[in-house]
Order: C-alpha cells, then structure tokens, then sequence
C-alpha cells in the first residue's frame, strides 16, 4: 500500500442510505443502515489526470460510464460502522488501482541447475524402466 496516501476524499464521496437485508431483525424494514458509497472518478479534484487514467485503465469494469464508482456495505447493524467500511473499501481501492507494481526481473537459470534437473530426470525415468515387468 501507499505509505503516502493522505488525502482526504470526504468532501468528493456522496452516501446513499438504503434499507438493508442484512441481520438486524425487525429493525430490518424500518431503518435505512445499508451504505451505498458513489465516488465521481472524472470530478474529482484530489485525483490529477494521470492518476485518473491509472484508475480508468485497471479498473475499466468497476467504473460506470459516467465515471462513478459504487461500494455498497450492508454487513453490520449500524449504518455509521457501514459508512465507514465503505469507506475504507474505497480507499484500499484508490490505494491499491495507484500502487506501482515491481516490475519482474528476468533471470538467467544457471547451466548447472538445468543439467542437475535433466540429469534427476533421467535418473527418475530410469528408476521407473526398472521397476516395469518383463512378460515375454
């Protein structure tokens, strides 16, 4: 994750309260405790153009044609523990779609290792043939 990160996206997300069809009993069909998050990726400010692209590019089907991005959380009883895992949803997101990724490193496999391999190999195949009847 980035170690940087620390913008503050509150102003850029918008809430939507729905009714949940998660756990909660009779409290179910009267309070309004499932979160759906709504992020405007093509608005936003705190993210540059760049970035914008990184995002649109990895995660093309997350992100309507609008440009929104939705988490939905209904996992708990309380709206407010909803709002803020979603939230933290949508940040591990932006974390994780701005991550530079290593880049791998060919490596030449030394001339012994691949003769070691092809000779146990051998060896094994050998082991084999000798434990195969002869039925003549």
């Amino acid at each position: 994750m980035m170690k940087n990160f620390n913008r503050d996206f509150t102003k850029e997300v918008k809430y939507l309260l729905s009714r949940s069809s998660g756990p909660g009993g009779q409290s179910v069909n009267k309070l309004n405790t499932k979160v759906e998050l709504r992020f405007n990726l093509l608005e936003s400010e705190l993210l540059n153009n760049d970035e914008k692209e990184i995002i649109k590019l990895k995660y093309s089907k997350r992100i309507s044609k609008d440009g929104i991005i939705r988490f939905v959380c209904s996992e708990s009883r309380s709206m407010h523990t909803n709002k803020k895992k979603c939230y933290q949803k949508f940040i591990n997101f932006i974390e994780e779609a701005l991550t530079k990724r290593k880049e791998r490193k060919k490596i030449k496999i030394p001339r012994r290792l691949i003769e070691l391999r092809l000779r146990k190999k051998r060896e094994n195949a050998e082991k084999k043939e000798r434990r195969k009847r002869f039925d003549d």
